[in-house]
C-alpha cells in the first residue's frame, strides 16, 4: 500500500533486479492510468461480508477473499514447485544456522587465541604513524618556577607573576594530561588579574604588556605567555618541548600545542568554565581571540 501510495505522488524507478519487479512495473503503470480515479483503501483479510456496511465494501470483502482463494489454488495447482519452493526455504535457514554457528565458532577461537597465544612485539604502523611518540612524553614540572633566578631580559614584574602562579598549578597526585597554553593562560589572566607580558625587540627584553599601547587579543596573549614560560625555563631550568595534541578539555575541541603536567583537576575544570564564557565548543584557534 506504501509503494502504490508512492506510485500516485511521483515516478518511483524500480531496478530490473528489485524483488518482483516485473509485477511492480505493472502495478506502476496501471496506477498512472488511473490516476485520481484510484483510490487505496486497506482492508483487512479475511472479513465477515454479512457485516460489510454498504455494497461497495462487500464487493471488497468478496475481493480480498477471492484473493486468498486464488493464492490456495495455486498451491494446489502447482504441489511439486510450492514443494522445491519450501525445501528452498528449509535449505536456506539451515544455510543461515550453520553461518552463524561457523561465525560463533571463529570468534571463540580467535580470543582463545588472543587470551593463551604468546605476546607479540607491538608492531610499528609505517603506514599511519604516531604523531607523538612515547618517549616524547615527558613530565613538564613547574614547582621550581619561584626558585630560579630570573634572567635580566626576562625580569619584569608581570613575568614574576606568571613564575609564582605556575608553581601552584600542579599536584603531584594527578595524573600527567595534555594541558594547552590556551587553558594556562586564561586560567593565569582570570586568577592575577594581568594581561601579561610581551617581548619588546628593540631592547631585546621582555615587559609587562600594559606598559604597550598597542592592544592584543587572547591568542596573541597566549604565545607571549608560552613564549615567555618556555624561555625562562630554556635559560634556567630545562628545555619544554610542546606537544601538538588535543588537550584534555571539554571546550577545546581542536589540536594545539600542550604541556604535559600534573595540572589540579579543580584548576582544569575551572579553565574550563571560564572558556565556556566564550563558547559551549570552541572548534578553532580564532573563537579564541574575543577572550
Amino acid at each position: 500500500m506504501t509503494k502504490i501510495k508512492a506510485f500516485q505522488s511521483k515516478r518511483v524507478r524500480i531496478k530490473p533486479t528489485s524483488t518482483n519487479g516485473d509485477l511492480w512495473r505493472r502495478v506502476q503503470q496501471l496506477t498512472f492510468q488511473l490516476g485520481d480515479q484510484l483510490q487505496i483503501i486497506k482492508v483487512s483479510s479475511h472479513q465477515d461480508i454479512t457485516k460489510a456496511a454498504d455494497e461497495a465494501e462487500a464487493w471488497i470483502f468478496k475481493g480480498n477473499e477471492a484473493a486468498d482463494q486464488l493464492a490456495q489454488a495455486t498451491f494446489h495447482t502447482n504441489v511439486k514447485e510450492y514443494q522445491l519452493w519450501s525445501k528452498l526455504q528449509a535449505d536456506i535457514e539451515a544455510i543461515h544456522v550453520m553461518r552463524n554457528q561457523l561465525h560463533a565458532t571463529i570468534v571463540a577461537v580467535a580470543k582463545e587465541a588472543i587470551r593463551c597465544g604468546p605476546q607479540r612485539e607491538q608492531q610499528e604502523d609505517k603506514q599511519h604513524p604516531s604523531r607523538i611518540q612515547a618517549d616524547q612524553v615527558e613530565e613538564v614540572d613547574f614547582s621550581s618556577f619561584n626558585e630560579v633566578e630570573i634572567p635580566i631580559n626576562y625580569d619584569c614584574s608581570e613575568g614574576h607573576k606568571i613564575a609564582a602562579w605556575l608553581h601552584n598549578i600542579c599536584d603531584k597526585g594527578e595524573p600527567i594530561q595534555a594541558i594547552s597554553w590556551f587553558q594556562l593562560n586564561v586560567l593565569f589572566e582570570y586568577e592575577t588579574n594581568s594581561q601579561g607580558v610581551r617581548y619588546n625587540k628593540s631592547r631585546k627584553k621582555w615587559e609587562n604588556l600594559s606598559a604597550s599601547l598597542k592592544s592584543q587579543d587572547f591568542v596573541a596573549r597566549t604565545k607571549s605567555f608560552s613564549k615567555w614560560t618556555q624561555g625562562l625555563s630554556a635559560a634556567t631550568l630545562k628545555q619544554i618541548t610542546p606537544l601538538h595534541l588535543r588537550p584534555e578539555s571539554e571546550v577545546l575541541g581542536f589540536w594545539t600545542m600542550c604541556v604535559p603536567i600534573r595540572m589540579k583537576q579543580s584548576l582544569r575544570q575551572y579553565a574550563d568554565t571560564i572558556l565556556k564564557t566564550s563558547s559551549p565548543r570552541l572548534a578553532t584557534v580564532r573563537s579564541l581571540r574575543c577572550l
